[in-house]
């Protein structure tokens, strides 16, 4: 199975603000998966801390791997941008010589590894703090492997319903899950980007790492909180059944957030499973069952997109 890498860069104008730059990757495995990922400075920031990276198979990777990841440095710290870039070159690094190890550790490793990455860049430049979140989902086959941590968010889109995938590792988050604060209050919040997890941030991490499977049509979507904060759950999945290809929906949710005013750098990674791998059927148990096995709900709990 080959895969084509193909990248572009565009420079956009935006009238009473610094010049937009916008960066836009495209994968395509095969005709089984294909990907967009796209990050846009947006109107109120002058430079962009946000990343994000994709890597098809590699030759020495009998499974097929594909990776993708999104990453936000922290903006109240200096160097966001260097931190969300060295986070990613390590994590990806870590991940592709891994290829014997079984998914979940070398994602869980590649981390860590991130992580004290940071911690090393911070001592040789004298920087006091310095932290970025990353989400990153590892596709293999029909199943998809996902770690975590911070505030930047994964989707899957599966129909017309948007399912968030992740928690947020902020205050507000915490606020939720002890039933202080509703899901609703959170895009409004003055303390919405306070993290209490990140890379780069204490001695030690604890990223969420799970597993789901996958059907053929499965949208994922991982995007920085400059998106979600914009973009209702809703919306996120009226855009996608509104657009055929996984680019033009990509593009349609980036432009979304910067059409309802996104205060941040807007970022997106769009995955799209076109059909199962040869010799593979559609998984079970259905959706919300898996859904609350992996996010460790009850059945009969009612729906909360942050637990």
């Amino acid at each position: 199975m080959g895969f084509d890498v193909r990248m572009q860069t565009a420079v956009l104008p935006s009238a009473g603000s610094p010049l937009r730059s916008l960066l836009s990757t495209s994968l395509e495995i095969s005709t089984v998966l294909t990907a967009i990922g796209i990050s846009d400075t947006g109107t109120q920031r002058s430079d962009n801390q946000d990343a994000f990276r994709m890597a098809g198979p590699s030759e020495h990777d009998a499974r097929l791997r594909a990776l993708f990841a999104v990453a936000d440095g922290m903006g109240g710290l200096p160097q966001g941008r260097f931190a969300s870039h060295v986070a990613l070159q390590v994590f990806f690094e870590s991940f592709l010589r891994n290829t014997s190890s079984k998914t979940e550790s070398a994602l869980r490793r590649s981390m860590e590894e991130a992580h004290f990455g940071l911690q090393q860049a911070m001592q040789k430049l004298g920087i006091p703090q310095m932290g970025t979140t990353l989400t990153a989902v590892c596709v293999e086959g029909s199943r998809l492997y996902l770690a975590h941590i911070g505030d930047s968010r994964a989707y899957l889109i599966r129909g017309r319903r948007a399912e968030c995938l992740t928690r947020d590792h902020t205050t507000v988050g915490e606020m939720v899950r002890m039933h202080i604060l509703t899901p609703e209050k959170i895009r409004g919040h003055d303390r919405r980007s306070e993290l209490t997890k990140g890379l780069g941030l204490g001695l030690f991490i604890q990223p969420d790492i799970f597993r789901l499977d996958l059907l053929a049509g499965d949208r994922i979507v991982l995007c920085t909180d400059g998106v979600w904060s914009a973009v209702e759950d809703g919306e996120i999945a009226d855009a996608s059944s509104g657009e055929e290809s996984s680019r033009e929906f990509g593009r349609a949710l980036v432009d979304l957030a910067m059409e309802r005013g996104s205060d941040d750098n807007v970022s997106a990674i769009v995955i799209q499973l076109n059909s199962l791998p040869e010799g593979e059927s559609n998984p079970q148990p259905p959706l919300r069952r898996a859904l609350d096995r992996l996010l460790h709900r009850k059945p009969s709990a009612p729906k909360d997109p942050m637990l």
